[in-house]
């Protein structure tokens, strides 16, 4: 019987599948934990009036009195409230106004009893992506922003349907919205990176007034995309301005209506400034990375906590499990490495060690060869074996009509996903919508980069290779005829190169491409004192001779690598 330490041992496959196995339960554990942490997060909106704060973070909506006091924690199960919000205000007659994206909806909830119900958007333009919105606006009964469709819609009030407030294009990706004490309309404008106004006139429309930049010199690093705002009781405007994608931080600036930009707010720690509301003389900023909410003085710019000692020890709990599930998804993916590279060692383990690392075999020994080739008149093109001639006749249709129906597919996936935006009820579904549309994009790209190799390497299989005895002859696709003097070739175990021509030999399953005693008869002859080279060796020449199958594949491959790197960042 085999020792332990033998080759062959049946222990050795089962260890290969066990190192399977727990390599894709890291890869499912450093999903979930991925997908845990995500949900941890907060404080991300907040609201108030003269007597209420209510802000969301992980899952749960955190009402305030004006002070900081810490009244009430629930849920959004409890509210009967679909996902997570993507806007927060309170109405005119205290009650708060809870926007969900998936699908585009407004609740009205009694902050006293958390009994809330849906209110109706207009549903011929109803939002299908990021958006904000006003109710009983001067005017109006909504304005609402469509970040997708880089529109802003108002319904007027009595008015059955809602209608475009600006022209088109006058907006990219518009954010957060908010009238200031003159009636004027301003505007997160975020992928125009601008703050703009928007003035009433006297036929009802409304036209540009103000605009400025986010661009300016108290920026920092990439913050430049402005997404809330708030008018303070300073006549200032307050902006959150984001890194892109809303990924890294976030910071706090204000802005004089008519001059721009004057100040970024220094906020303490690492700042992500997710949402501003006015109360009073105040600004309240909620702060994602540190799990804070700062009350900013908008006079003096004095910046303190806000809220309770209960509400610090909730965030800093929120801390701790957030940081759990961080440091799973750190500890899956070692294991993943770690059990990788072991179901790798125990899979070249339990394969017999004269098979571990055997190199391809020669399909002739042309150094033996003995003879001369027959002396032919004109050109003996020899006779390929049934099956590769099958196979050079119908692989590149086969190719072809797979390429197409792949690509068609990955678009109806493509479409289809886009066309179900709006149809699940929280902002991580939308996300994983948006990476899987993205993922969809990249694998796309991936299949028409492999194109030009297919293509290439199919081509070589319709080089004809003749012999007059003399010399060895090719006949290219294109029907051209090349003589070939045998100094000028070289000869791999597969292949027979010539310049940037690569004649094959034999199959990737190793059988010849010629049918018997054609090559041995026609070819080793000549070949018998070229150069034999190793595969290194044989990829070198082509190197050598721009072979435009080697060129493309190394383009395929890097581009292969780095679109593999971003579609798994985009799914982690």
């Amino acid at each position: 019987m085999p020792t332990s330490n033998q080759p062959g041992n049946p222990v050795y496959p089962i260890l290969a599948i066990v190192f399977l196995a727990l390599f894709l339960a890291g890869l499912a554990a450093r999903y979930w934990a991925d997908s845990q942490a995500a949900v941890y997060t907060g404080p991300t909106h907040i609201a108030a009036d003269e007597s209420q704060v209510v802000l969301f973070a992980a899952g749960h909506l955190y009402r305030f009195s004006s002070e900081g006091e810490l009244l009430d924690i629930i849920s959004l199960e409890q509210a009967g409230l679909p996902g997570d919000p993507i806007d927060l205000r309170f109405s005119s007659e205290g009650n708060l106004l809870f926007a969900s994206q998936r699908p585009a909806r407004v609740h009205t909830c009694d902050t006293e009893t958390w009994h809330c119900k849906p209110l109706t958007l207009p549903e011929e333009h109803s939002p299908e992506r990021q958006f904000k919105f006003l109710m009983d606006a001067p005017g109006y009964d909504w304005i609402y922003s469509d970040a997708r469709g880089d529109a802003l819609w108002a319904q007027a009030e009595g008015a059955g349907g809602a209608h475009a407030l600006l022209p088109e294009h006058t907006l990219a990706g518009p954010n957060d919205l908010a009238f200031d004490d003159q009636g004027h309309l301003w505007v997160a404008d975020t992928d125009h990176r601008r703050v703009v106004e928007f003035i009433p006139n006297e036929d009802g429309d409304w036209e540009e007034g103000r605009s400025h930049s986010a661009y300016n010199s108290f920026l920092r690093g990439g913050n430049h995309y402005p997404m809330m705002l708030a008018p303070g009781a300073d006549g200032h405007l307050w902006l959150t301005q984001a890194s892109e994608f809303s990924e890294g931080t976030a910071d706090l600036m204000v802005y004089h209506p008519d001059t721009g930009a004057v100040a970024r707010i220094e906020l303490p720690g690492s700042v992500f400034a997710t949402d501003i509301v006015a109360q009073g003389g105040s600004l309240l900023v909620t702060d994602l990375d540190m799990r804070r909410v700062y009350r900013v003085d908008s006079r003096t710019r004095e910046v303190v906590a806000f809220g309770d000692a209960a509400f610090q020890s909730a965030m800093s709990q929120l801390g701790v499990e957030s940081r759990w599930f961080r440091r799973t998804s750190n500890i899956a993916m070692v294991l993943l490495m770690v059990f990788g590279v072991l179901m790798i060692l125990f899979a070249i383990k339990a394969t017999p060690k004269e098979k571990r690392w055997t190199s391809a075999p020669v399909m002739i020994d042309f150094s033996q060869a003995d003879g001369e080739p027959p002396k032919v008149k004109g050109i003996h093109w020899l006779e390929r074996d049934s099956s590769f001639e099958r196979l050079s006749k119908w692989l590149p249709r086969l190719f072809a009509a797979f390429t197409v129906v792949f690509l068609c597919g990955l678009a109806l996936a493509y479409f289809w996903i886009q066309a179900m935006s709006g149809t699940l009820q929280d902002s991580a579904a939308d996300d994983l919508q948006s990476r899987l549309q993205w993922v969809l994009l990249l694998v796309f790209l991936m299949v028409l980069l492999s194109v030009p190799v297919m293509a290439l390497n199919l081509r070589t299989l319709k080089i004809r290779l003749g012999s007059d005895g003399r010399n060895l002859h090719l006949r290219l696709p294109d029907g051209r005829e090349l003589q070939i003097q045998t100094g000028d070739l070289a000869v791999t175990h597969r292949a027979i190169l010539y310049r940037e021509f690569t004649v094959p030999l034999q199959t990737a399953k190793r059988r010849s491409c010629y049918r018997k005693g054609e090559l041995e008869t026609w070819v080793a002859p000549l070949l018998r004192d070229v150069q034999k080279l190793s595969p290194q060796q044989g990829l070198k020449y082509q190197w050598n001779h721009a072979n435009a199958q080697l060129f493309w594949a190394l383009v395929c491959l890097l581009a292969g690598l780095l679109l593999m790197a971003l579609i798994l960042h985009l799914l982690s």
